[in-house]
């Protein structure tokens, strides 16, 4: 039995969202479907978004701490003007 809390595999979070989308698609058909994350489960939908951006319809991410860039660790991120982050603080569209 594993522990609770514990995952072996950051990945595994992602198959089981996978299959928790798919899941509510086909018992509610036409309703829109959104993830809400909070703390290290903000990671992970804002994760699951990076990978799977045609899967829901939004992503609700609280107390996320770090930022997630979707081009891989290591590559540089956009930048507005004044060297902060474009989006942050914005609205969404």
């Amino acid at each position: 039995m594993v522990p609770r809390g514990h995952i072996d595999d950051w990945n595994s979070i992602f198959v089981d969202t996978h299959q928790l989308v798919g899941i509510a698609k086909k018992d509610t058909p036409g309703a829109k479907a959104f993830l809400l994350g909070h703390s290290m489960g903000s990671q992970a939908v804002r994760g699951y978004g990076i990978t799977c951006p045609n899967d829901v319809d939004g992503i609700i991410s609280t107390a996320g701490g770090i930022g997630m860039n979707r081009y891989g660790n290591g590559t540089p991120q956009a930048r507005g003007d004044r060297g902060e982050e474009p989006y942050r603080g914005r609205e969404a569209r």
